[in-house]
């Protein structure tokens, strides 16, 4: 019982202390919108400016990158997800016009669309996207299914799978003489068990664990996961 009065007095003592600050809140509000109306005057354009839609709304660098290129005179339409609609970057002084985009749980069909529309009714010239590493795959597919309709800064998918792949990635790194770790793709058991370790005076990392495998009698296989590299060491020693 003591415990419920005291967290409803706490609760009446905050509200009190923020109805009283609503004054001061007021008068900041309209110094923020007067320096808005002003600055919005001043804002730099360009004869070359281009229409640019931006994604991923609700990330700061989203916004920043909205600031910057609204400086230099282009138009910025900024997009996000409909699960991240309440993000305040869209009220920004530097983005034109804000559009809600399709969760990923929609598929790719839904999102192309709707990149589509978007491109089609406001005349998008370049599209940046800075989505979440989830949806960077249907982001290349767009940049394929929009060529010849208007600029896409990203990669096609196979340089994403590429740089998604740790093993291919090191592999051709190595290839173009450029410094990566040895790196060496295990799939099965077997492989890890006739693995020669000894040869090498190295520690190898499996990517599944936080373990460091490291050349000597005591290790023994723990666990096995399916997919490609996924897999579980442990030694003797910590058991």
């Amino acid at each position: 019982m003591k415990a419920k009065i005291r967290g409803r007095s706490q609760s009446l003592v905050y509200l009190v202390l923020l109805t009283s600050c609503l004054p001061i809140t007021v008068v900041l509000y309209f110094l923020a919108l007067s320096v808005r109306l002003i600055s919005q005057n001043s804002t730099k354009k360009s004869v070359n400016g281009i229409n640019i839609l931006l994604t991923g709304g609700k990330m700061t660098k989203s916004l920043q990158l909205a600031r910057l290129l609204s400086r230099e005179g282009h138009e910025v339409f900024l997009s996000e997800t409909k699960k991240f609609r309440c993000t305040g970057h869209k009220y920004s002084r530097h983005v034109n016009k804000f559009f809600l985009l399709p969760n990923i749980t929609e598929g790719y069909a839904a999102y192309l669309k709707s990149i589509q529309r978007i491109v089609e009714k406001q005349d998008i010239d370049l599209i940046i996207p800075v989505a979440s590493p989830k949806i960077v795959f249907f982001d290349s597919q767009v940049k394929e299914a929009l060529r010849g309709q208007c600029e896409f800064f990203h990669f096609d998918e196979d340089s994403l799978k590429l740089l998604d792949d740790k093993y291919l990635l090191c592999k051709t790194a190595k290839e173009i003489n450029l410094t990566a770790p040895e790196v060496h793709l295990i799939t099965q058991k077997d492989q890890l068990y006739s693995f020669d370790f000894e040869a090498r005076n190295k520690k190898f990392i499996p990517p599944s664990s936080t373990l460091v495998l490291t050349p000597g009698p005591n290790w023994r296989w723990a666990d096995f996961s399916r997919g490609k590299k996924m897999f579980k060491i442990s030694f003797d020693s910590f058991l």
